[in-house]
């Protein structure tokens, strides 16, 4: 296993040791492990916390990664302190207008939205998608993933025929850019077909 190879070879509080662990961390998450995942991310970070300081992208980086793991297991709290974190950071590493910060501040809206607040989600997302938007343009994945997010959010507000067009849109991006077969497409479908539910029941 590379992972045990690169620690015998490097030692294990080594930033290739942390970059296996995080790897291995994305793997755990993307096939139904969140729990595992998280710890992993954790001992990531810790590792690289060793090494750089603590201002260094990398470690916005696995700030952001432990986010993400902690927000798929429902800690909320633990996940907004740490994207507000990387946020900051990679602010004054830099600057306001680059794609890390665009990320962040997409991860941070969701996770503000999975705590309830809507309205500072949609603020804080629609910076994202700006900031996206110029980086990457209109038909790009990530563009179509927060379109997407926006249009989560809008649901929850029950704004249903704007969350409407913002699946459709990006639905259409999906499937241009990566074809229906790729899972977002399902995943966008699904929430297509609740959003007309909704629409449907109001009518």
């Amino acid at each position: 296993m590379a992972l045990e190879s690169n620690i015998q070879n490097f030692g294990e509080h080594s930033f290739i040791v942390a970059q296996d662990l995080s790897n291995l961390a994305d793997l755990l998450r993307k096939n139904g492990k969140p729990d595992e995942a998280a710890e992993l991310y954790a001992k990531s970070l810790d590792i690289n916390l060793l090494i750089y300081q603590p201002n260094h992208p990398f470690i916005a980086q696995g700030r952001s990664n432990l986010a993400v793991g902690y927000r798929a297991i429902g800690k909320l709290k633990e996940a907004k302190e740490l994207l507000e974190s990387a946020l900051k950071s990679d602010i004054n590493s830099f600057g306001e207008d680059h794609p890390n910060v665009a990320r962040r501040q997409a991860n941070l809206a969701m996770v503000f939205s999975d705590l309830g607040k809507d309205d500072l989600a949609m603020e804080i997302m629609e910076k994202a998608l700006k900031n996206i938007e110029q980086n990457h343009g209109r038909e790009h994945h990530e563009f179509a993933v927060n379109i997407w997010n926006r249009g989560i959010i809008f649901f929850r507000q029950r704004v249903y025929s704007q969350a409407k067009v913002d699946f459709e849109k990006a639905l259409k991006i999906i499937e241009k850019t990566q074809g229906m077969n790729h899972p977002h497409y399902a995943a966008i479908v699904s929430w297509l077909d609740a959003v007309n539910e909704k629409l449907g029941a109001s009518s």
